[in-house]
């Protein structure tokens, strides 16, 4: 599914170059990701963990009525023992589990209770952390 995505990514961005004209620059290569699939309980658990803690983040996001991705962001940073939640548990896994936050690392596990799959990445996670220790 991955490669997917960036094969039509880049088909866009040669599309997007082509209808500029020829004097528009290359794009940037895309950096592969490597995935971390899941299947040992307790790495499950962990990375559930981190899930649930951003899953209450971003509904507090969604619930600013705020407009633009960077004013949602914002807003979910006030809920400061929902930051102070997620950044004990990000911090905790990240001990457990160093290969994870590796930049272009995705970690991804199936939820048993439904069958979806889920994928996390952490060094995303990381920064969003910083953003809000930052205000």
């Amino acid at each position: 599914m991955l490669s997917i995505h960036r094969t039509s990514l880049g088909i866009t961005l040669i599309l997007m170059v082509c209808a500029k004209g020829a004097a528009a620059p290359a794009p940037p290569p895309i950096a592969p990701f490597r995935t971390v699939w899941l299947k040992d309980t307790r790495s499950i658990s962990d990375a559930m963990a981190v899930n649930s803690a951003i899953d209450v983040l971003m509904g507090h996001a969604g619930s600013c009525h705020a407009r633009g991705l960077e004013a949602a962001l914002s807003c979910a940073c006030n809920a400061t023992a929902d930051v102070s939640r997620l950044k004990a548990v990000y911090r905790q896994t990240a001990l457990r589990h160093p290969d994870w936050n590796e930049p272009n690392t995705i970690v991804t596990y199936k939820n048993s209770a439904n069958g979806h799959f889920i994928s996390l990445n952490f060094a995303a996670t990381n920064g969003m952390i910083a953003r809000c220790d930052k205000r």
